[in-house]
């Protein structure tokens, strides 16, 4: 399940403490949208005081949001999605997005290892979604365990569709 993402509007994790629990009891997997990162809401960022959401100016406290996420979600089955997008789901800023990316990501495969025990223990996807495709296109590599998402382009256009070793991945692959 991926909970919507109005702005503003309300946050499946903190709008009711029990949520993540009893879709858990369900047998529902949770997980976020393509451009709420590590099980957490961009309500909650907005919310938080914690300053601009660019990875470059802000690393550290953007760091310790995705903790809290992937400490939040520790006794739940989720899927994390993985990588960033811009400031209210923007492009991200910076002058080399790919290298901005790849921090990112090993950020978040540290965070994993660091709360899950190891870099694999929780499912992941990465939602390959407008900029983000044209970064996967040009090299940009992620582990072989994560779900790559090929999106469509909002009018319900597929960008494009895995191919025959992309359908290899450990992590498989999904179109949304």
């Amino acid at each position: 399940m991926w909970p919507a993402y109005p702005e503003p509007g309300n946050s499946f994790f903190v709008d009711d403490p029990l949520n993540q629990a009893t879709a858990d009891d369900y047998g529902i997997v949770v997980s976020t949208s393509h451009h709420e990162p590590m099980q957490r809401a961009t309500n909650e960022w907005l919310t938080s005081g914690q300053g601009s959401w660019d990875w470059e100016k802000n690393k550290e406290k953007i760091y310790k949001f995705f903790e809290g996420g992937a400490e939040r979600a520790k006794d739940y089955e989720s899927y994390f999605t993985m990588g960033m997008r811009g400031d209210s789901d923007s492009g991200l800023s910076g002058d080399n997005p790919m290298a901005i990316m790849r921090d990112v990501i090993d950020s978040q495969r540290e965070i994993i290892t660091k709360v899950y025990g190891n870099a694999t223990a929780v499912r992941q996807v990465w939602a390959l979604y407008k900029e983000v495709l044209a970064l996967y296109e040009q090299g940009l590599e992620v582990p072989d365990d994560i779900t790559l998402l090929f999106a469509d382009d909002n009018f319900g256009n597929i960008r494009r569709l895995p191919t025959k070793e992309e359908l290899k991945r450990a992590g498989g692959t999904g179109v949304s």
